[in-house]
């Protein structure tokens, strides 16, 4: 199967289980790979036949947008639900990091991996 793959995304979310988190944004990074069949899209060049990445793009950001996820497990899961929706999404691997959520790592990230099955 093919895969389309957007690495790091990144956006301003409420995202936070601790009070003081609660009434900031703080910044989260979302990868992807899209597992999907790209030869409709690959043999007629048309944006029709293909994922559309600006539209995930701007999916993920009105999702997030005016919304708190205390675990970035769930903000993961929230997504997958809402992209396995697009035609032609098979499957897909999502990774949320959380820059500085430790003070002594650069990252923690959850990485899940889902098809439209595991929603049903």
């Amino acid at each position: 199967m093919d895969q389309i793959e957007i690495q790091g995304l990144i956006f301003e979310a409420g995202i936070g289980a601790y009070d003081w988190e609660r009434n900031i944004l703080q910044r989260v990074e979302i990868s992807l790979c899209i597992y999907t069949n790209t030869r409709k899209a690959g043999n007629s060049d048309q944006l029709i036949d293909a994922i559309d990445y600006f539209a995930i793009g701007e999916q993920i950001r009105v999702l997030l947008k005016d919304r708190h996820f205390q675990l970035i497990e769930a903000m993961a899961d929230t997504i997958a639900r809402q992209l396995l929706k697009i035609e032609r999404v098979e499957k897909l691997r999502i990774t949320v990091a959380k820059p500085g959520a430790l003070r002594n790592a650069r990252t923690v990230s959850v990485c899940l991996e889902r098809s439209a099955a595991d929603y049903l």
